[in-house]
């Protein structure tokens, strides 16, 4: 619920995703308990970092989601059009990793770009399955918004427990005291 509140003003999205992730990684697995103070210790200590980060992502977004368009109204081969839809699934793979290695480890931003694509491609598999589990929680808050308000509520904190899981998969090759380390 608070990371729903964060995120209602669409430039806190990056930043109070983060915030959760965070959260659920000291309060679940490593049984802090203390929810509230460590989603508004992190949100307020990785809010520049992230932001930053969230603005670029609109950017790219948006500069993504016109190029789509431009290529799928135009005269275009469908080999164009199937590589365009490959390479906005893998920046969408490299999106999700920029807030989770966040999460993780404490580098400058150009640090996070380099070394989240790094790890996106060579972890392509698991990050498209972070996608996926993102596209199924976007398409359960639709149909649970319609259909039973309260279940909406919960959605988010399943969300972030499985993403949680995955990326902690996905980046204990990297720091593999990952599984036993305050992060």
């Amino acid at each position: 619920l608070l990371w729903v509140v964060v995120s209602v003003p669409v430039f806190t999205f990056g930043v109070s995703t983060t915030a959760m992730l965070i959260t659920a990684e000291k309060s679940i697995r490593q049984s802090s308990g203390r929810i509230w103070a460590t989603f508004w210790r992190y949100f307020f200590s990785e809010f520049r970092q992230a932001t930053v980060l969230w603005l670029l992502a609109i950017i790219f977004l948006l500069a993504l989601i016109l190029n789509i368009f431009l290529v799928y109204n135009s005269n275009v081969s469908s080999v164009m059009k199937i590589l365009l839809i490959l390479v906005a699934v893998g920046f969408l793979c490299w999106i999700h990793m920029w807030f989770g290695y966040l999460s993780k480890f404490q580098d400058k931003t150009r640090t996070i770009l380099h070394n989240t694509l790094i790890i996106t491609l060579s972890n392509i598999y698991k990050c498209f399955l972070l996608c996926v589990l993102s596209a199924f929680a976007g398409l359960g808050s639709v149909v649970l918004f319609f259909s039973s308000l309260p279940f909406l509520l919960l959605l988010p904190g399943v969300y972030i427990i499985l993403a949680s899981s995955l990326l902690r998969w996905i980046l204990k090759e990297y720091k593999p005291s990952i599984a036993t380390e305050d992060v």
